[in-house]
């Protein structure tokens, strides 16, 4: 049975990263993404299915609040309703002018609680966030050897296209930084690097 190789250190893969670029001057954006990585942080937008149930569940209750402050009881909470408390027992009480006037006054909350409830509306809608199955750590090493590349090709003057292949620099980089976060060397990838590049491609078509 033939041994495992052993981990290598931060030096040697960074080293190696910097060979598959061809520059070094990204060596500090490569170290700060490695220590970025290994903070392993949640998908920036969090879980499709947990979104959508929370925007669910906020949804209702913004709902039911709403239908609550639409309320005859609901002059209480206006501030034009305190101002005139001194006044009870003159003829502003009976005038109905008066009740009118603290009519006109918004709900509180009421344009808060109507750009929540739109804001609900569209997570539930658009349905953001990373699907349960989603490998997080591979999409993430993508995202910084896509980033490195472009440092790259930006400190040479050239316009930046990312483009992919099973043996190509994208990849590889990519698995040079999940090494470095994870110690596995020549992970499976692929299906991460498409999907990042299938993603940037339809925001460059955009």
């Amino acid at each position: 049975m033939r041994a495992s190789p052993s981990r290598r250190n931060d030096k040697e893969i960074i080293g190696a990263i910097i060979k598959e670029t061809g520059d070094r001057s990204v060596e500090p954006l490569i170290k700060r993404r490695i220590s970025d990585l290994r903070a392993c942080l949640p998908p920036f937008t969090g879980n499709r299915k947990d979104n959508v149930e929370y925007a669910n569940d906020l949804r209702k209750q913004i709902s039911d609040l709403q239908r609550t402050l639409k309320k005859p009881q609901s002059f209480l909470l206006k501030a034009r309703f305190w101002q005139l408390w001194d006044a009870q027992g003159t003829g502003i009480e009976i005038n109905p002018q008066t009740r009118d006037w603290i009519a006109q006054e918004p709900a509180p909350l009421t344009r808060e609680l109507n750009w929540l409830h739109e804001l609900c509306d569209a997570i539930i809608e658009y349905k953001p966030g990373k699907h349960g199955n989603t490998e997080h750590q591979h999409i993430a090493a993508a995202i910084v050897s896509s980033e490195v590349l472009e440092a790259v090709a930006l400190h040479a003057g050239r316009k930046f296209r990312l483009h992919f292949s099973p043996t190509g620099k994208f990849i590889k980089i990519a698995r040079l930084f999940h090494e470095a976060v994870t110690g596995e060397r020549d992970a499976d990838l692929e299906r991460a690097c498409k999907t990042l590049k299938a993603h940037l491609d339809t925001k460059t078509q955009k």
